[in-house]
């Protein structure tokens, strides 16, 4: 038989519903909750709590009820390997064109029920070996309850599902923990709820997301429901106790999308399901981290710590563009005297790191560093100056831009500083200038034998204070009023407006209305470029914005 060309990257889809101890109607159609996107994954793990239980016919029952309809859904792909603890249950599925891929299976259970005897409460999972890439796929189901002696009991399950979880290879020979795998999927029912005060306990009354990522929830509540009816039961505060979660080692793994689906209803939860693509580290992968701070013309304390704005917890980026707006400026050695300043705070930071080549105008300053073993892999570096002050002759405002080749790859880094205010003016003078600087940057090689445009690279990062505002009926001028992100992109922004704050405080100043004045947008051509983490600190205080950064993955060159 001819082996199927081996996938790029590894799609992948989790499913995990609570069934209520309820058995599926014969004529269930799964297609909304496992069939919902184009791509057509590799793997599927399916995930289901609360099956049927008790006697052996019974159990039995119900699982095959759902291996008959998982697989009229899906025809195209084989049950690689399951594994049941009482009414909790994990399939996984590999598209039958991959299935001889598959190898060095292994499963585990762990009870967390009464004494962590019972099995009630628990997880199973299941482990394999993907064209060279480790997988651990975890359905559980924790205790269910509103009250604190619930939350805590819930937090001790997943620590002993975290310490206990030994894995064990069909013959015994091999063993493995949940930590030896390049991705890690936890999922199913974890049962934490929506406090009194609507905080989600997983995300803010837990450490658990400092561990795993979860997908961005765009969803309404998962549970509790009234049966056959899409109208909540609220005996229970509605909330999303059906989670998926995942992490990666020495790979990247994408979210593509998370969703629910209304249209099976015969339990009092709804079904979830995100799909993901897992990417193996390449060579030709390449991460990047941009960092953006408007500095309002002061100089950094001597202490100043930069290591929340510029240091990720797990990865370390092979390039690092840092851009400053509004140094101190004026005469030469004030200028020399800020950029000296941030040099060796910088380099504190990053001693990993060597200077590539940095560029100003007036207060507006891009700096590029790169990881010491890669610095050997740049080349064709240049330069560019935009001025967009009075008459465009000031560079009061205005942009710099540093471009290179890495890896092959070619890459732009913009750092610009559009014109402040609110109102009307202000709001299409900041669109002429964004025009001006796409229009007229120029990137010249350091001898002056080539020169290049915006356009002319693969990726192109376009960041800095670009001063648009929340509107008063709490628009965003840059989403809402501009055309700008249908030609760039620009991760979800999940902190807090970064202007305006009174200084050396985390107190806004309401002499403006807060905004997200500082900004990260990018865009791609013949690659694909993953946003991993887009972010403020509120630990660098002594300027009136808040600096930010975001953390990417460009993949791959698409040839």
């Amino acid at each position: 038989m001819v082996e199927s060309k081996l996938p790029s990257s590894l799609s992948i889809l989790i499913g995990s519903f609570n069934t209520h101890k309820r058995y599926p109607p014969a004529d269930l159609n799964l297609s909304s909750w496992l069939i919902r996107h184009p791509i057509t994954p590799h793997i599927i793990a399916i995930g289901l709590q609360e099956l049927p239980s008790g006697f052996f016919f019974l159990r039995k029952k119900s699982q095959d009820q759902w291996i008959a309809l998982i697989e009229k859904t899906l025809p195209n792909y084989k049950l690689l390997s399951y594994i049941r603890l009482n009414g909790t249950l994990l399939f996984i599925y590999i598209h039958s064109s991959y299935f001889n891929q598959c190898s060095a299976i292994g499963t585990a259970r762990v009870r967390t029920g009464f004494m962590n005897l019972s099995g009630n409460k628990g997880a199973v999972g299941i482990r394999f070996e993907f064209n060279q890439t480790s997988l651990c796929f975890i359905n559980c189901h924790l205790s269910y309850g509103e009250d604190s002696k619930a939350f805590h009991s819930r937090n001790k399950q997943y620590s002993l599902i975290h310490q206990s979880m030994l894995f064990k290879s069909q013959c015994n020979q091999y063993q493995w923990n949940i930590n030896d795998h390049n991705g890690i999927f936890f999922f199913g029912d974890l049962n934490y709820r929506q406090t009194v005060t609507n905080q989600d306990e997983l995300k803010e009354k837990t450490n658990i997301l400092k561990t795993y990522s979860e997908s961005r929830i765009k969803f309404p509540p998962t549970y509790k429901f009234k049966a056959n009816s899409n109208l909540y039961d609220l005996s229970r505060r509605p909330s999303w106790t059906d989670r998926i979660l995942y992490r990666a080692k020495q790979c990247y793994i994408e979210s593509i999308n998370y969703w629910t689906t209304s249209m099976i209803k015969f339990s009092d939860h709804r079904p979830i399901a995100n799909l993901f693509s897992l990417y193996s580290q390449l060579p030709s992968s390449s991460s990047i981290l941009i960092g953006s701070f408007n500095t309002h013309k002061r100089y950094p304390p001597a202490d100043l710590n930069l290591s929340s704005w510029l240091i990720h917890q797990s990865i370390t980026p092979h390039i690092i563009a840092i851009g400053l707006q509004e140094l101190p400026s004026g005469f030469f050695f004030l200028k020399k005297k800020s950029q000296d300043q941030w040099i060796e705070l910088i380099e504190k930071t990053l001693p990993n790191y060597k200077l590539l080549s940095y560029i100003r105008l007036n207060g507006i300053i891009l700096f590029i560093y790169i990881q010491s073993s890669y610095f050997n892999q740049c080349s064709a570096i240049g330069t560019a100056r935009v001025r967009t002050g009075f008459m465009n002759l000031f560079g009061n405002k205005g942009a710099v831009g540093i471009r290179f080749e890495f890896n092959q790859t070619s890459l732009c880094f913009i750092n610009c500083h559009l014109s402040q205010g609110e109102n009307s003016h202000a709001f299409h003078l900041r669109n002429k200038q964004y025009s001006l600087i796409h229009q007229s940057m120029l990137f010249k090689s350091q001898c002056n034998q080539y020169q290049r445009n915006i356009n002319d690279h693969n990726g192109i990062f376009f960041f800095g204070d670009l001063n648009y505002r929340q509107t008063e009926t709490n628009q965003d001028e840059l989403k809402e009023k501009t055309n700008i992100l249908k030609t760039y992109s620009e991760s979800d922004i999940k902190f807090p407006p970064t202007y305006k704050y009174k200084l050396n405080s985390n107190s806004y100043d309401l002499s403006r209305r807060s905004s997200w004045t500082d900004r990260i947008l990018y865009r791609t051509k013949q690659c694909y470029i993953q946003s991993i983490n887009y972010w403020t600190t509120s630990m660098i205080k002594f300027s009136d914005h808040r600096p930010i950064a975001n953390l990417f993955l460009l993949l791959r060159l698409i040839r």
